[in-house]
This record gives structure tokens, C-alpha cells and sequence, in this order.
């Protein structure tokens, strides 16, 4: 597992883990991200599996919407060590959507920063249901 890669086997492709993530996941939010969370058992050997999302609805270009997902991308790439750390000491996997909401276009330290406030309050509350 390589620190600040994004390989394949992390990204959440499967339609059924994403409608059952969709339907009952746990929600978290910071300013314009939210992040839901699915803790279910993956056919990988990494912790999490993550995916991105943007609104079509509040950018009409293609190109904003990538440029979005991206950042969110660069910015988990560079955080997830932390995570993976937590999740591997309860030995838990879990499914990640990453859904960016607000109409206007972010910077890297935005999102950044809202990255690790989310992830923040997510390790707090798998701490909390630990003990």
C-alpha cells in the first residue's frame, strides 16, 4: 500500500455497495462536503473504498465537475493515511462517498481543510463506539 496513492482497488465501483452506502449509510458534513459512510466488509484488502461525487444540478460544465472531483481526489490521496490507521486498529472496512454541495467553484485549501474536519468527526465517532 503505497502512502499517497489512489489505486484502482480503492475506488468504489460497485452500484449495489453504492445503493445500499446511499440508503442507509452514516452522514457527516462540513461546509460544503458531506461524506457518507457504510462500514461493510470489501472483496479488497484496503480499509476503505472511496468515490467522488459533484452535482450536476449546481455545475452545468463537465469540466467544473471534474476539476472538483479531482481536488477531492488529491486531497483523500493525502489525508487517507490517518483514516487507514484508525480503520486498521478496530479492523473494519468501509465504503466512502465524497459529495461536494455548494454552487461555487472551491480551492485546494478549502477542501482540505473541509477533508480533514469530516474526517475528523468520523474517527471521533468510531473511537466513541469502540469503547
Amino acid at each position: 500500500m503505497g502512502s499517497f496513492t489512489f489505486c484502482k482497488e480503492e475506488k468504489l465501483n460497485s452500484i449495489k455497495l453504492l445503493e445500499q452506502l446511499f440508503a442507509s449509510g452514516k452522514a457527516f458534513q462540513s461546509g460544503a462536503l458531506r461524506l457518507l459512510v457504510l462500514e461493510t466488509p470489501l472483496k479488497v484488502d484496503f480499509p476503505a473504498q472511496a468515490a467522488f461525487a459533484v452535482a450536476k444540478r449546481n455545475f452545468k460544465h463537465a469540466h467544473d465537475r471534474n476539476r472538483i472531483k479531482r481536488l477531492l481526489r488529491e486531497c483523500y490521496r493525502k489525508d487517507k493515511s490517518n483514516l487507514y490507521e484508525a480503520l486498521q486498529s478496530k479492523q473494519k472496512q468501509v465504503a466512502l462517498v465524497y459529495i461536494y454541495q455548494a454552487k461555487r467553484l472551491p480551492d485546494y485549501a478549502y477542501i482540505e481543510s473541509k477533508l480533514k474536519a469530516i474526517h475528523q468527526q468520523y474517527l471521533l465517532t468510531l473511537h466513541a463506539t469502540a469503547e
